[in-house]
């Protein structure tokens, strides 16, 4: 529906009756909307907007639009402004935008946005007033290496400098190069700048830089959700495909296959990382550097963790001494692998899955006697660096690897704190920090807000309770649901593995997380057609028992 020429939506009350949800404007928002489109339809005309084409701006429209308090809209009263929140800045410049209006309205919004959060008040008065232009620099980087949204008219910008957040005045009479554009747009850059003020450091300032760029979801966000679309579906597929035992079994083997060949690629042509850790030196496995599922250290142990954890559960499945072979030599290959990647979260995910494992046993000798073997082989096979490695964690103090771990968290926590519905968006957080948050579990906190945490925690325990009982349905003993005792065993440690690595790998969003939950699934449902065949009940009638050649006399004596 138009209205005036503009497009309306129309919310019929009965609609927000029955939805429990109004999505109407209030009030105070029809009037901002209202009182802007005015503005610029008065003030922003065509023969204005061309005008203004060569500098950038109308400074009489400007100045209008500073009198109406603009400036001020999503800055908080305690800094001098109106209290309003992105919703009503969207209706500003939505304005703006359909009037083509020749002001810097969105980068001036965010700059005094970001000035408010710091409590600048100096500086923000200024701004408010219009007296002063501030602008925001779209990236990090020295600010004379920069092409400037507003450069040709700004009076400072506030832009990230390493780990400086810096308010950076323009020199006065510095000359700058505008930039000719079709948008008319006053692009240009400094050759030099004056004053240069320290906003915030370190961490910090990277944070406060990014929450001024991306205030919600980014198109890393959209990729996140476009991805996780396609792990949806193929849990769905797999859950519909997936219908007996024997196809599960093959699923399983090309599940191996993969952890097989990663191992292989690893061995065949081996690339290392190097990591510091107080006076020591650590190389460590990683494949495919900038790009693949698995070529980071942590994600390619994780893979070695769940290879070798479901090979042995299938190994008290299958008894031919080639299959047998098979598997030991998997187990071979992705121990080694393993042992290189020097993984201290997957050390503890697997030394958890086998502690299960060996608690899910049918024979406590037999498995006791593997595991000593295991304990020994691995004392004497596994690399010295390995073991200092493992070591550094009594000494994290002296790891700048853990340390810079604790500050994530903590980064992490305040994200949480200050986002706690919906969270700064999926894959945002590297927008806030130097690295990821190194944790599942605040990864979905900070990023999809805590009733997304609380699924996921639920996720996986629908998972671990599900393989159990799958567990608890079949049995060991020759018969059809031998095999799904075995992998239930096996997909029980591997999500074990996954829960205790999500404590230092953020790994939430990955497709192993919930192929293994649906695997849980299959194995119940497998588990459950098999045990609880009908019973057949045969029809019963009363005359079917009385036998022909007895007359019904003969019934009474």
């Amino acid at each position: 529906m138009f209205r005036d020429g503009n497009p309306t939506v129309v919310v019929e009350p009965s609609d927000v009756e029955e939805s429990g949800v109004d999505l109407r404007l209030s009030e105070e928002q029809r009037a901002v909307r209202e009182t802007f489109a005015a503005l610029f339809r008065k003030e922003s005309t065509p023969q204005r907007v061309r005008a203004a084409e060569s500098s950038g701006l109308d400074m009489d429209l400007w100045q209008r639009y500073a009198q109406t308090e603009a400036l001020g809209i999503g800055v908080p009263s305690e800094c001098g402004g109106g209290d309003g929140g992105l919703l009503e800045l969207a209706l500003v410049a939505q304005e703006a935008g359909r009037r083509l209006a020749p002001i810097p309205v969105a980068e001036t919004a965010a700059a005094a946005r970001l000035l408010a959060r710091l409590e600048e008040k100096e500086l923000l008065g200024p701004v408010l007033t219009g007296s002063s232009i501030v602008s925001l620099a779209t990236r990090s980087g020295p600010v004379s290496e920069q092409l400037l949204v507003d450069g040709a008219i700004a009076d400072a910008v506030v832009a990230l400098e390493g780990d400086s957040l810096l308010y950076v005045r323009r020199l006065a009479g510095a000359p700058t190069s505008p930039r000719s554009n079709f948008g008319g747009l006053a692009l240009a850059r400094w050759h030099a700048s004056g004053e240069r003020l320290s906003l915030a450091q370190g961490d910090r300032a990277g944070a406060l830089f990014a929450s001024a760029l991306d205030n919600g979801w980014t198109f890393l966000s959209r990729n996140r959700l476009y991805d996780f679309g396609t792990i949806v579906f193929l849990c769905l597929v797999m859950f519909a495909l997936l219908n007996s035992a024997k196809r599960l079994e093959y699923y399983m083997l090309v599940l191996l296959g993969c952890g097989a060949y990663v191992a292989e690629h690893f061995i065949r042509n081996p690339g290392n990382i190097f990591e510091q850790i107080g006076h020591e030196h650590f190389e460590r496995a990683a494949i495919a550097r900038g790009a693949g599922n698995f070529g980071n250290s942590n994600f390619l142990a994780l893979l070695m963790v769940l290879s070798i954890l479901m090979a042995l559960a299938l190994l008290g499945f299958h008894h031919k001494w080639w299959q047998r072979i098979g598997l030991l030599t998997l187990i071979s290959g992705c121990g080694y692998t393993f042992f290189r990647a020097n993984s201290r979260g997957a050390s503890m995910g697997l030394a958890v899955g086998l502690i299960c494992m060996w608690f899910m046993s049918k024979s406590k000798v037999w498995s006791s006697i593997m595991v000593l073997v295991l304990v020994i082989i691995v004392a004497i096979a596994a690399p010295t660096a390995y073991w200092m490695r493992l070591g550094t964690i009594l000494t994290y103090q002296e790891d700048a690897s853990a340390t810079k771990r604790l500050q994530l968290w903590h980064q992490a926590i305040e994200l949480t704190h200050e986002n706690p519905v919906l969270g700064i968006g999926p894959d945002n957080f590297i927008d806030y920090a130097t690295n990821s948050q190194h944790d599942a579990y605040l990864q979905v906190a900070s990023e999809a807000g805590v009733p997304a945490l609380m699924l996921y925690i639920a996720w996986l325990v629908s998972g671990l309770w599900s393989a159990l009982k799958a567990r608890r349905l079949s049995s060991p003993d020759p018969g059809d649901t031998r095999y799904l005792w075995a992998v239930s065993n096996g997909i029980f440690c591997c999500l074990v593995a996954i829960v205790i690595q999500g404590f230092t790998t953020g790994f939430a969003f990955r497709e192993f997380v919930y192929g293994y939950v649906v695997f849980a699934f299959i194995a119940q449902r497998l588990a459950q057609e098999l045990t609880s065949e009908p019973v057949a009940v045969p029809e019963f009638s009363p005359l079917e028992t009385i036998d022909d050649e007895v007359t019904f006399p003969e019934l009474f004596h």
